[in-house]
């Protein structure tokens, strides 16, 4: 028999089109790129290792088919790949980015087309949940998606961003493990190396607001902490606290606040943080100043690099220096002003902190150059009111009540917002001007008939604005500050010859502080204008 008459093993063409699939495939990636292929019935399992700058980085999975025939669907703008879904169960167990491609030998440009798996399995659940309790699933890979050297660029987006995001994600889970009861994984922390910055400027406020973790902000980089499960209770009684606080409900956040107390010593540093930032708030709220400057200073002790806490020991430090005569000028110390810069160079947008320097600008150049600083800000935009609010006291202070009345006009029209606080301070200045008297402080207070000549109109208008300020901070359970709107109201309603409605304040009020001397003479002029 001669040699040409026998027989030879025959190359199967399915195993021939998957070969020449693979070639085109290691031929349209980049060189540098590491590629570990592995033959498989159904065609190729590829590691594939990006390489950027001399140096290996992130991993992925592609799964390849070639086929000289596919089958194309919708007008030939997909391809349809068929695979088991135990084959799709496998690959999602998979912690790397999974690709299906398909190479077509049998079109002369021999095009790789491709689709992420999660991306298509996600669409595929949209209109089949049950997908699962197939045998086999259908893929359609767009035609547009096709692999070439075009488009590596977001091939290793995609990848780098997946990387990113479980990093992320594994940052969030090794940090709130231990509050859940889990241990804290060294693999994990390891691996993650590098996302915790990004979980603590992203994630980590939403996370902190809810009483899940504790952001240290070290002065490297910011660190993390998950609380115990007593101290998420505390968080809540103190996050209480705060809301009372912020609508002037005293009595209330001073019952919650004493009541954690006796176990505050026991508590996380950050727990003990806000709870004496709380107290201090509370005390400024009583007019308690060196109170409420000794509890920010052990806030901010226990948190050197908290915004909130500095600013507050600034503001009470400020009221502090506050001299008795309004002829006096308010004094800064310059380490008082280094202070503030700081918080502003590291927190440039909280607002806080532009408002104390604004209320500086105020006394050092005068309400013009801090109005300019001001409305620069974004706090001007995202916090009219208060900004309005700081501006107008720093005119009244000046005796200019006609650019106060005028901020506080802008914002009344709008009718947002508008809280006691607002209310008292636009009394006292139609107040002013209506006596006609320029007094720097905002408790200014009148006893006694007052003077001769007033200006009725804006009397009335006093009248008005204290009436709703002191129906808000009825509502509150009058905190000690609103001394000032009750006893100013009820001397512009004797002045206007009518102390009904102040009376029933005055007596509220007294309920509350039933030892307040101001109030208490203001109710008694009251009754002596009666009889």
């Amino acid at each position: 028999m001669a040699i040409e008459d026998l027989e030879y093993p025959k190359r199967k063409r399915e195993h021939a089109v998957g070969d020449r699939a693979l070639e085109i495939f290691k031929v349209r990636l980049p060189r540098e790129w590491t590629k570990d292929e592995f033959k498989k019935d159904y065609g190729w399992d590829i590691w594939l290792t990006i390489a950027r700058d001399e140096q290996t980085r992130e991993i992925f999975f592609a799964q390849l088919k070639g086929s000289d025939k596919p089958n194309y669907t919708e007008n030939d703008t997909k391809v349809s790949v068929s695979l088991k879904v135990s084959t799709v169960n496998w690959l999602l167990n998979m912690v790397v980015p999974v690709m299906l491609c398909i190479c077509d030998t049998g079109n002369s440009e021999e095009p790789l087309y491709y689709v992420w798996l999660s991306e298509e399995l996600n669409r595929i659940a949209k209109e089949n949940p049950d997908w699962r309790k197939q045998e086999t699933i259908v893929f359609h890979i767009p035609v547009s998606q096709a692999l070439d050297k075009n488009n590596i660029d977001e091939i290793q987006r995609y990848v780098e961003k997946f990387y990113r995001d479980l990093k992320i994600s594994a940052a969030i889970g090794n940090v709130l493990g231990s509050s859940l009861g889990f241990q804290k994984s060294i693999p994990v922390a390891a691996f993650t190396e590098g996302a915790v910055n990004i979980v603590s400027e992203r994630v980590s406020s939403m996370m902190g607001e809810t009483g899940i973790i504790d952001v240290i902000k070290d002065k490297d980089e910011p660190s993390i902490e998950p609380f115990s499960e007593k101290d998420q209770k505390r968080f809540k009684e103190i996050k209480k606290s705060s809301y009372a606080l912020d609508s002037w409900r005293d009595r209330e956040a001073q019952e919650i606040l004493l009541k954690l107390a006796p176990e505050i010593e026991d508590a996380s540093e950050g727990i003990k943080a806000k709870f004496y930032n709380n107290m201090g708030v509370l005390a400024l709220h009583q007019r308690d100043h060196k109170q409420a400057l000794e509890y920010f200073n052990k806030a901010e002790e226990i948190r050197p690099r908290e915004a909130k806490y500095v600013t507050n020991s600034l503001l009470a430090e400020l009221l502090i220096s506050l001299p008795e005569s309004d002829s006096e000028p308010v004094r800064f110390n310059r380490g008082w002003v280094r202070k503030l810069n700081w918080i502003l160079s590291e927190n440039p947008d909280f607002s806080a902190a532009i408002r104390l320097k604004t209320t500086w600008l105020s006394a050092k150049k005068g309400a013009r150059v801090a109005e300019d600083y001001l409305r620069a800000s974004k706090v001007w935009h995202e916090e009219p009111v208060v900004c309005r609010c700081e501006m107008a006291e720093a005119y009244k202070n000046e005796g200019n009540w006609e650019k106060g009345i005028e901020l506080l006009s802008e914002v009344e029209e709008i009718g947002k917002d508008l809280n006691g606080m607002f209310w008292s301070l636009f009394g006292s200045i139609f107040f002013q001007k209506a006596l006609g008297f320029k007094y720097r402080r905002s408790s200014f207070i009148i006893y006694g008939p007052g003077p001769s000549h007033l200006d009725m109109k804006s009397l009335r208008k006093a009248e008005r604005c204290l009436s709703k300020a002191c129906e808000e901070f009825y509502f509150a359970g009058f905190p000690l500050f609103s001394e000032i709107a009750v006893v100013n109201f009820a001397v512009v309603q004797r002045l206007l010859g009518k102390t009904d409605e102040a009376k029933e304040f005055c007596k509220a009020f007294l309920i509350r502080h039933p030892n307040n001397q101001g109030v208490a003479t203001a109710l008694a002029g009251c009754l002596i204008v009666e009889d």
